[in-house]
């Protein structure tokens, strides 16, 4: 993990940098990065979801003694919980609240997927066509990410302040792609977006003037 947050923090700030060439290698790096995430969040969702059907099919399925004889009602009703209450509202795959047994769940740099949301934003309006189509699949590939954060993942603030930071922005480009991940974010978590909204509002009113 280490290893992986250092190359990424290279490319990262490689991206920024004026060498065509460079910028490009760098984005295509970073593209493999995030592919690789996606694929781990979507396997990490798939086994969570596979796993609580598992203990709920089989809690519904324990033979008894005298099963015939069992109301159905008290085999849907077990005296302990499936679940645990508190975990179940979580389901956020952000360290704090990874399952060990699970291999796939890992430390994920949350932390610079907000960078890397800068870097796409501040390559919206690049004039080179061969960057531009990478820096769109690097933020297809970042919303696909940002769709399985749990609701109450703390690591979408961090895509907020990167938002926030070109609503004085003029280009269209950037615009639009600000509007997208606006739209994305209200979507998926709700009130809990923007949760200082009339700090918000004041400069969300301002892209709505340009």
């Amino acid at each position: 993990y280490d290893v992986e947050v250092k190359i990424l923090e290279i490319l990262i700030e490689k991206s920024q940098i004026n060498h065509q060439k460079t910028r490009l290698t760098a984005f295509k790096w970073i593209l493999l990065f995030l592919q690789k995430y996606s694929f781990l969040f979507i396997q990490t969702s798939e086994i969570k979801n596979y796993s609580k059907n598992t203990v709920i099919k089989n809690s519904l399925s324990v033979k008894t003694p005298n099963q015939d004889s069992v109301d159905k009602n008290t085999l849907l009703t077990p005296k302990e919980p499936l679940f645990d209450s508190e975990s179940s509202k979580q389901d956020d795959f952000s360290l704090n609240n990874a399952n060990s047994n699970f291999e796939c769940e890992r430390k994920y740099p949350f932390p610079l997927f907000g960078k890397i949301l800068d870097i796409v934003i501040m390559s919206s309006s690049n004039s080179d066509n061969e960057i531009s189509s990478v820096a769109n699949e690097i933020n297809t590939t970042l919303m696909t990410i940002a769709e399985y954060f749990g609701e109450c993942n703390s690591n979408v603030k961090l895509f907020e302040e990167v938002l926030t930071k070109y609503f004085n922005e003029k280009e269209p480009s950037v615009i639009e792609l600000i509007f997208k991940w606006i739209e994305k974010l209200f979507n998926k978590f709700h009130e809990e977006t923007f949760s200082n909204f009339n700090s918000f509002m004041q400069k969300f009113t301002t892209i709505i003037t340009h």
